[in-house]
């Protein structure tokens, strides 16, 4: 079985952040599905580490996931922010392999998405 790791640091403006983010963490879903199913891709382990520097907080989001199949799959990480919070970094490890990522604007990363798995090649 593979274990993916996620790494994500996200900046956010402390007085900006909704309640309703609040308690929000990141979630990795597998393509196809709409649901959370456990005995595909299950959470083994989340760390949640927040610096607050004045009116900012930096937070440091480690999770791991399991893949609990014999197939390799493929997925979208969802992370629910507030207003005035914004992604700084983002890494995938697959075992001792990192591969960090790099964040660019939502349409602009969808269109790099869409024309890598076009030419099937993983976007990860």
């Amino acid at each position: 079985m593979k274990r993916w790791l996620i790494l994500l640091g996200a900046v956010l403006t402390a007085l900006g952040l909704p309640q309703s983010a609040g308690a929000q963490a990141g979630v990795l879903m597998v393509e196809g599905s709409e649901t959370i199913d456990p005995s595909v891709l299950a959470l083994a382990e989340m760390d949640i580490r927040i610096r607050i520097d004045h009116l900012h907080a930096t937070v440091s989001i480690t999770q791991i996931f399991e893949n609990r199949t014999n197939r390799s799959l493929r997925g979208r990480y969802e992370l629910a922010l507030g207003r005035d919070a914004a992604v700084s970094a983002f890494a995938l490890w697959e075992g001792e392999h990192r591969r960090q990522a790099v964040v660019v604007e939502r349409q602009r990363g969808r269109r790099i998405f869409e024309e890598l798995t076009r030419q099937d090649i993983d976007p990860g």
